[in-house]
Parts: C-alpha cells; sequence; structure tokens
C-alpha cells in the first residue's frame, strides 16, 4: 500500500520536531510504503523537513497559512500531484502509534476511516477525549479515488437567487464551490453562474476552526463509505483500566483550544510517554538541551 502523510505546519518548531520524529517511526516500522509531505509558510519548517528528507521520504512546499481553509486545500491539491493510494491527515501536533497501523490493516478498501479517541498531553498531565463516533482528522485515512470523485474538478459559483433544498440553503450572492455537474445544472436553471472550473476543493475556506468536521460531513455526504475503527482496551477482570494511547494531540499554548478547555477523562500520562518514545524524549529534555541537539544535527 502506498500511504502519503500530509501535515500543515504553523508554528511550534520544537512540537513539530517531535511529530516528524513520529512519522519516521512509523516508515521504519511499516511494511507499506510511506512517504510525508509537508507544507506550511515558515522558513524554518522547510529546513527541519528537509533535515528529515536526508534520512526519508518527506517533502516541503510553502503554502499561505491563511485562510486556513484554502491552505488545507491548496495542500491537498499538491497531494494529488503524488503518487498513493490512501492519504492520512495528520497535525503537525500529532502522534500516531504503530499500533494503529496495525488496525487500520483490516480496513483498507473502505474510503474514509480513523478513530474516535485521542490521549491529549500536556506536560505531566494525560487527558482521554471520546468523540463517539465522529471520525477525527488526526490520523483519518482517505481512499485516493474517494477524494479524486469528491474533491476535485470542483467550480466556484455566485449565485443569482435564493435556492433551498432539504440539505441547503444558498441565498442570493453566496459565493460557493460545487462539484461541476450540480454548479452546471444550477447554471442551466438559471440560480448562478459560474465564476471558475477545475479547483480541488475539500474545505471550507473561510473557516478557521472546526475543519476535521467540515471535511468528514462533506465527504460522508456524498456517499464516502466511513468506519470509526474500534480502539482496544486494557482490562482487569471486568473493570476497565485504560484506553490505549493510539493517537495524540500535544497541546501548547498556541493552540485554539488549550488542555483546560477540554472535557476529557483523566489518562495514564506514563502510559502515553511508554508508548511514544520521541514524546518521552521530549518531555524529559530541557529546552537548552534541544537546542543543543538541533545544533549538531
Amino acid at each position: 500500500m502506498k500511504i502519503l502523510i500530509r501535515i500543515s505546519i504553523w508554528k511550534r518548531p520544537e512540537i513539530t520536531e517531535v511529530c516528524l520524529s513520529g512519522v519516521l517511526r512509523l516508515m521504519l516500522y511499516s511494511l507499506h510504503d510511506i512517504k510525508c509531505l509537508c507544507f506550511g509558510s515558515e522558513k524554518w519548517a522547510k529546513d527541519m523537513v528537509e533535515r528529515y528528507g536526508k534520512l526519508a521520504p518527506f517533502e516541503f512546499e510553502f503554502v499561505e497559512n491563511y485562510p486556513l481553509g484554502r491552505k488545507l486545500n491548496t495542500g491537498l491539491d499538491l497531494a494529488l500531484k503524488r503518487d498513493w493510494d490512501y492519504m492520512m491527515e495528520l497535525g503537525s501536533d500529532n502522534l500516531v502509534s504503530n499500533k494503529l497501523l496495525d488496525l487500520y490493516e483490516n480496513y483498507y478498501g473502505i474510503d474514509l476511516f480513523g478513530c474516535d479517541k485521542v490521549h491529549f498531553v500536556k506536560k505531566g498531565k494525560a487527558k482521554l477525549v471520546n468523540y463517539n463516533l465522529t471520525l477525527m482528522g488526526a490520523g483519518r485515512m482517505h481512499k485516493r479515488d474517494m477524494i479524486e470523485r469528491i474533491a476535485t474538478n470542483v467550480h466556484r459559483v455566485e449565485f443569482l437567487q435564493g435556492v433551498a433544498s432539504k440539505c441547503w440553503t444558498y441565498n442570493k450572492g453566496d459565493i460557493v464551490y460545487m462539484k461541476a455537474t450540480d454548479a452546471m445544472y444550477h447554471q442551466r436553471c438559471g440560480h448562478c453562474h459560474i465564476i471558475s472550473i477545475g479547483h480541488v476543493h475539500l474545505w471550507d475556506e473561510h473557516l478557521s476552526n472546526g475543519l476535521d468536521g467540515n471535511a468528514t460531513t462533506k465527504m460522508i455526504f456524498h456517499g464516502a463509505t466511513n468506519q470509526v475503527v474500534p480502539v482496544p482496551i486494557y482490562e482487569k477482570d471486568v473493570e476497565i483500566v485504560e484506553r490505549f494511547p493510539y493517537v495524540v494531540d500535544i497541546k501548547s499554548d498556541v493552540n485554539i483550544w488549550k488542555y483546560e478547555d477540554l472535557e476529557g477523562e483523566k489518562a495514564d500520562y506514563n502510559l502515553v510517554l511508554n508508548e511514544f518514545p520521541e514524546l518521552n524524549d521530549f518531555f524529559r529534555t530541557t529546552k537548552r538541551q534541544r537546542n543543543i541537539l538541533h545544533s549538531v544535527s
């Protein structure tokens, strides 16, 4: 299987370093052909990714950071110029475990699959957040032909009058993106006129948050087969002891949502660190030591 891991980078160089180390771990572990495409607007990110590119197939592309929805669509356009069967979505503050790749083996063939549970971690503490059968963005897998079917050949249109159906409503003057066949139908009916054609578009470009749910909803609405991968748990007798950390989100002061803002259950911090060696090293190494290591590398 050819897998492309796609990472949007912005700020937090120390945490991005941890993320890239985790991707390198997956590449060394898996028998699949894994490559990584990173994109962002900062020179330090390019330099960091190129350093990893000397060890494994990492690439970097410059993409403007705002608006975030447009950045993600541009990154998807760049991804489609590469050769892959499945694309994994990953944030530059995310890690996935080797065991998650093992779990995924039974789901190739489905358009869209991933997890609904994530361990958020900050130095000294961790919590588990359960999104209850809602696919998260981190670690989400996308089949290529599904992406090509839903997110390519999209036209930008302006509505000339209000139009409503059971699922959506457009007002006069709304400028939206829609599949070519729908855009041409509405133009024939006099509802809209086509402004530009042939876009790659999965995320609403005006959004700055809620983008994972935005894309997931759009893919499922357009018919993507989908599955939340069940996450095993540790059990002692019949009591649930701990949910194993398959996906981790590293929290910092730069995040839109702070660690304290998230509702979840307390998790075993040491269990998380034991599963992710790069995270263990990050929290146990001082900032001064990391700077020395980076200058040597």
